[in-house]
């Protein structure tokens, strides 16, 4: 009987935790329009969003814009760089070999790196941040 309570108890113990954290408020994020693994952090009622930005040259200037939506958990991030220069035509982009994935990822375009960490290259998206996932220049 004794060994029956010990089981009944861990087990309630261990549904108790599980549905304590799958209760937990969780918020999806997405970069530029894809969905990303990046792991949201609160600080009191501020939500912390770790974005890697690519410092290609000496003036590189970025637009970020967030958007937190709470009703939906989810926070909404547009990075923009004007100044990027276009090129002619639609060259496939020679980072990615023109398939839109990004390159750093383990398997490619999973959007963790080999360490199963969120890949900071590409913001979690899996997307080549070259050609934003198009596989084109």
């Amino acid at each position: 009987m004794r060994n029956k309570f010990i089981v009944l108890l861990i087990f309630c113990t261990g549904l108790g935790l599980g549905l304590g954290i799958a209760a937990s408020e969780t918020y999806q994020v997405f970069v530029n329009g894809h969905p990303s693994n990046i792991q949201v952090e609160r600080d009191k009622e501020t939500l912390l969003v770790p974005i890697t930005l690519p410092a290609a040259g000496d003036d590189d200037q970025y637009t970020v814009t967030l958007h937190r939506d709470d009703q939906a958990h989810k926070v909404e991030v547009k990075i923009d760089n004007p100044n990027k220069v276009k090129l002619r035509g639609a060259a496939d982009c020679y980072y990615c070999s023109g398939n839109g994935m990004c390159a750093n990822d383990y398997p490619p375009g999973c959007g963790r790196n080999y360490s199963n960490q969120t890949d900071g290259g590409c913001n979690g998206t899996g997307r080549c941040y070259h050609c934003s996932g198009t596989g084109k220049l």
